[in-house]
């Protein structure tokens, strides 16, 4: 069983060790490579397995498991029989595998009832995060080493989105969050910081198609006249950006 490109919803992966590419450990998914990148997620890594203490012993080196697809299945329910043959076939290859189990467990066939995903949802709806509880999520991300197996989903899904719309409702939506969304100096910051790493810049108008002045002209007719008060913010926070710049300019010349 070769690895191949090719990357569904039903497969067989494998995790390899980054630094001499041998194969350490086989797995079954009904997700795609998400449930692949998961294996290095905090909360994932708790249970002390072999599987775990490796990935903690290279995530401490600066360095990331490299996912492959194993197999791909258009029948999930034949994943368990299919994850247990590709470890016996590899561990018979000689392969020092981590899977402590000789596979096939789990429920891949089963299907959740609407009634148990609404009962879910709403729970989950209810639920409140709590400051510190959000902290611990943030400081666990940070630490996080993005691997080319995120980098390759994060493209995907770029693509994926290529011609969809959202629906008014969910467009409405996001607007009215990012109005009510207060930028702190802190995150202005870092993010300015992100994009000069990333080396983004922002899209400059003569770049814009036809289509889209267009869509933007349209779209200002019907935008609700701007108050005085935003207009005296706009033109102090115009006026403190030349100031910056001016005083950086002369700094410079210094």
């Amino acid at each position: 069983m070769e690895p191949t490109e090719t990357i569904g919803q039903n497969i067989i992966y494998g995790l390899l060790d980054p630094r001499n590419g041998e194969l350490r450990y086989v797995g079954k998914s009904t997700s795609g490579f998400r449930r692949v990148r998961n294996h290095t997620a905090v909360s994932n890594l708790k249970p002390s397995t072999k599987k775990n203490n490796w990935i903690k012993s290279l995530l401490s080196q600066g360095l990331a498991p490299k996912g492959v697809v194993l197999e791909e299945c258009s029948n999930r329910d034949s994943l368990p029989e299919l994850e247990k043959l590709a470890i016996a076939h590899y561990r018979s290859q000689g392969f020092d595998l981590l899977n402590h189990t000789d596979g096939g467990e789990g429920t891949c066939g089963r299907v959740m009832p609407e009634e148990s995903r609404k009962r879910i949802a709403e729970a989950m709806g209810s639920r409140v995060i709590s400051d510190e509880t959000r902290k611990r999520m943030s400081e666990g991300q940070r630490g996080r080493v993005r691997t080319d197996m995120d980098l390759e989903v994060i493209e995907k899904l770029k693509k994926s989105r290529i011609g969809k719309k959202n629906s008014d409702t969910h467009t409405q939506a996001i607007s009215e969050s990012n109005r009510a969304r207060v930028w702190t100096e802190e995150s202005k910051s870092k993010l300015a910081e992100t994009n000069k790493r990333l080396g983004k810049k922002p899209p400059h108008p003569s770049t814009f198609s036809e289509e889209t002045k267009a869509k933007m002209v349209e779209s200002q007719k019907h935008r609700p006249p701007v108050s005085e008060e935003t207009r005296a913010r706009l033109s102090e926070r115009t006026k403190a950006y030349w100031e910056r710049k001016k005083s950086s300019s002369l700094t410079k010349e210094d």
